[in-house]
């Protein structure tokens, strides 16, 4: 493998062959929202590959353990990357910062990639109580936003 992608890349990526051997994750393709996206990843001979579950574990528990605001299909992909000790090319700063906490080589695709590694704080966005639960035990509140440590 030479690359694993993200959405972004794949949609905005005329020159995606260039990269050589491209992988992404099942989960990638669901979120691409038309169908000319989706086609994108049939057309371009990009192969889906699912996550070990092992390597998942771990790139879990780093994203808990700094409150990353990344999804679970961007777990997978670095998860991904991790199992297979490839890049990951993506313009998601979370996707990113996942991939400096865990020592897997990435660039960006059409912006610069970050080079410092960050983690967040969840706070409350009701009364600003920061939090780790799912509740908010000063107000109640499920509701939070992530702030910068």
């Amino acid at each position: 493998m030479d690359a694993i992608v993200d959405s972004n890349v794949i949609i905005h990526g005329s020159k995606i062959r260039n990269l050589g051997e491209i992988y992404t994750v099942p989960g990638v393709q669901k979120e691409m929202k038309s169908q000319d996206a989706s086609r994108k990843i049939e057309n371009s001979g990009i192969k889906l590959k699912e996550a070990p579950e092992q390597e998942l574990s771990k790139v879990e528990q780093v994203s808990d353990r700094i409150n990353s605001p990344t999804s679970k299909v961007d777990e997978k992909l670095v998860a991904l990357a991790l199992s297979t000790n490839t890049k990951v090319i993506s313009d998601d700063k979370g996707v990113q910062n996942l991939a400096l906490h865990l020592g897997i080589e990435f660039e960006g695709f059409m912006e610069e990639a970050i080079t410092e590694e960050r983690e967040w704080k969840k706070v409350c966005d009701r009364c600003g109580q920061e939090r780790s639960n799912p509740t908010c035990r000063r107000c109640g509140s499920e509701s939070f936003e992530r702030k910068p440590r």
